[in-house]
């Protein structure tokens, strides 16, 4: 079978031949923008907001000069062409596009930009469309703002990976909790996958936007808020309060759509999923042109 590719700095070459320079400030600094995206029926549905927003994060960290957006998408939409052969019937990939700022023995080093794909683990988020995602606190606290921005998507993720070494460590065999990060108030922010939201007396509550990721998911799911006329709003949002007074909650992605949450810190949401949550749901169907949720069991 014919090997994966992918681009590095356009230069086409096989997966197993890809790679980054050991000075180049991606690994010594972990200075990584990057975009990640799943296609639905092997197409890169929401491709034109993911490179919205990796332009506008390469901005705002001032990684220069980018290669022109018509040429980047070029190249992504050719890497899932020719990856995609490599698929099994109903099967969908990951996809990355990173970009660093290059070597860090040149002063004056052009970044490091590059594309690739794996199979999309469907069994990852399986148990979340099954029964719902357990959500629990870890002590791990969020990067602060004046760190860097909570809103630029970036793969500095070692805080994530110590968050979900702690939830998981404790969790029982086979359970995958999600850690969902709050900072020293006791305000949530996020979770690794998705953006959290929960509704009480039909109103849907999502944490401040500049606290947290600039997610793709939640700006798709805002507008299909707004056009049922459902009313939102964004706010700090106490854990006391979610483990007392919520009617339901969820997460929300670009990769999953929306998916019920069935608990937090083992407090348990009365409706999972909730009246909001299956709304939202059918507007991803709606909006995507069939039921992927479906995607998630095969293999079963």
């Amino acid at each position: 079978m014919q090997e994966p590719v992918a681009c590095i700095n356009d230069r086409w070459l096989p997966i197993s031949e890809a790679s980054l320079s050991l000075f180049d400030a991606g690994f010594v600094f972990g200075a990584t923008l990057v975009e990640t995206q799943r296609t639905f029926q092997q197409q890169l549905r929401f491709l034109s907001y993911h490179l919205d927003r990796f332009y506008r994060n390469a901005k705002l960290t001032g990684i220069e000069p980018l290669p022109e957006r018509k040429h980047l998408q070029s190249v992504l939409e050719e890497l899932v062409e020719q990856n995609a052969l490599q698929l099994k019937s109903g099967e969908e990939l990951a996809v990355y596009l990173f970009i660093t700022p290059g070597d860090t023995r040149e002063r004056s080093a052009a970044p490091t930009w590059g594309v690739y794909s794996n199979r999309f683990r469907f069994e990852r988020y399986r148990p979340y469309f099954q029964h719902g995602a357990d959500l629990e606190i870890p002590e791990v606290s969020p990067v602060p703002a004046g760190v860097i921005s909570p809103q630029i998507k970036h793969r500095s993720r070692f805080h994530w990976w110590l968050a979900e070494r702690e939830v998981r460590k404790s969790a029982p065999v086979g359970e995958s909790p999600l850690p969902l990060l709050t900072d020293e108030n006791g305000h949530v922010y996020d979770t690794p996958i998705a953006t959290f939201g929960y509704v009480r007396n039909l109103t849907i509550h999502f944490p401040k936007s500049e606290k947290i990721l600039d997610s793709i998911g939640l700006k798709i799911t805002k507008e299909m808020i707004v056009g049922q006329k459902i009313r939102f709003v964004e706010e700090d949002i106490h854990l006391s309060t979610l483990l007392e007074d919520v009617d339901e909650a969820f997460l929300t992605g670009s990769s999953i759509g929306v998916c019920a949450v069935r608990s937090i810190s083992k407090t348990l949401i009365p409706k999972n999923p909730g009246p909001t949550t299956k709304q939202l749901q059918k507007d991803w169907t709606k909006l995507l042109g069939y039921d992927f949720s479906q995607d998630y069991f095969r293999g079963m």
